[in-house]
């Protein structure tokens, strides 16, 4: 039988604390979360949650709402190629309004760049009627602007993704849009996960 890696969620937590530049050590600030261990955390989760199955819609709580801790995967088109970004995702799925929201902040590029600036989700809807076989079960809008590196990146881009388990303790999902830099307009996908 299939259990839940409880060391995990302590980690994320950990992980978006440490992106934030938390101070829970006695006012000292905490270095960034490097990509490599933003990739590493993503791939423990992933690992963790790996054939379960999506969360029925009809079954989500209709009342109260629960935040998730994880991670923000990002490829974004360049007049030099791809370049990979990553950083530390927090959501908050209001049950009650069947809203998404949240922020995806702590960004570092595969160059080892920090990023600053923060990426916001917003308009997010739930979709209690979706068929999770061919639809995700919420959709929102993600968009701010990041600068590193010697550059700014406005992100525009859609946020699409499903509760995972019987009882909604992860989430997953796709982001597909655009990003405007020196470059000029070009591609971005990505993925997120995270876990309450």
């Amino acid at each position: 039988m299939w259990k839940k890696n409880l060391n995990a969620p302590s980690l994320a937590s950990a992980l978006l604390l440490a992106a934030c530049g938390g101070n829970g050590d006695g006012g000292q600030t905490r270095p960034p979360v490097d990509y490599q261990t933003y990739q590493t955390i993503a791939t423990g989760m992933q690992t963790t949650w790996s054939g379960t199955t999506d969360t029925d819609p009809t079954s989500l709580p209709i009342s109260g709402s629960s935040t998730f801790a994880g991670v923000i995967d990002l490829m974004v088109e360049t007049g030099s190629g791809e370049l990979g970004m990553a950083g530390a995702l927090a959501l908050t799925a209001n049950f009650s309004a069947n809203s998404i929201s949240g922020t995806a902040t702590g960004f570092m590029d595969e160059n080892a760049n920090g990023l600053a600036g923060v990426l916001a989700i917003s308009s997010g809807a739930i979709n209690r009627g979706a068929n999770t076989a061919i639809q995700y079960t919420y959709s929102a809008l993600l968009g701010g602007t990041l600068t590193g590196g010697g550059e700014t990146y406005g992100i525009s881009a859609d946020f699409d993704g499903d509760f995972l388990g019987i009882d909604n303790l992860a989430t997953t999902g796709a982001i597909t849009g655009t990003a405007t830099s020196g470059f000029g307009t070009g591609y971005l996908f990505g993925s997120f996960i995270a876990e309450q």
